[in-house]
């Protein structure tokens, strides 16, 4: 069965469906569109990151491990990497959804859609509370994991251009962009 995001909170936990309906949840209410990304036996999550493929590239992310949703690039996330750092789940969806794509087996569903079939839910307010995160801590956290996926996209850009000069010496656009 499914919780609602509010008991997986209460919670702190719960198995694959129950994080992707909560992590949607997040999302959502940030106005940002997410997409259900169903295989065998798993459900993540695809959150739209608002960009092109084209500005996914020029940015420096790689953008084969985000997925086109319309005119831009979602990025796919292991929910039940919670807990781990954002690139860890954002690699770990990456690879889930090729395996899943490259057999067929993925189902991309726009959480949008999904509520036209299933009405959200009208509940009361929970008697219990929860304590919101400390600033302390996102500020701790968030430069960490930024300053990780600049690295990771610097190492991915120099062995790009390593690699060009190798192949092509005298290739001084190369050798410029490595500089």
């Amino acid at each position: 069965f499914l919780r609602f995001p509010r008991e997986t909170l209460q919670l702190k936990g719960g198995d694959c469906d129950d994080l992707t309906s909560l992590l949607a949840a997040l999302y959502e209410s940030a106005g940002i569109p997410t997409y259900l990304m169903d295989g065998p036996g798993h459900i993540a999550l695809l959150f739209d990151s608002g960009i092109s493929e084209d500005e996914a590239a020029e940015i420096g992310l790689n953008v084969s491990d985000t997925v086109p949703c319309g005119d831009s690039v979602c990025i796919p996330l292991e929910v039940t990497k919670v807990g781990s750092e954002f690139i860890t789940a954002w690699s770990e969806g990456s690879q889930r959804f090729q395996r899943w794509n490259a057999r067929n087996e993925a189902v991309v569903i726009p959480v949008s859609e999904a509520w036209d079939v299933y009405k959200p839910s009208t509940l009361d307010w929970p008697s219990a509370t929860l304590p919101a995160p400390a600033v302390g801590d996102i500020d701790r956290v968030y430069p960490v994991e930024i300053e990780k996926l600049a690295k990771e996209n610097a190492e991915r850009r120099a062995k790009e251009y390593v690699d060009r000069t190798r192949k092509i010496p005298a290739d001084a656009d190369a050798y410029n962009k490595l500089g």
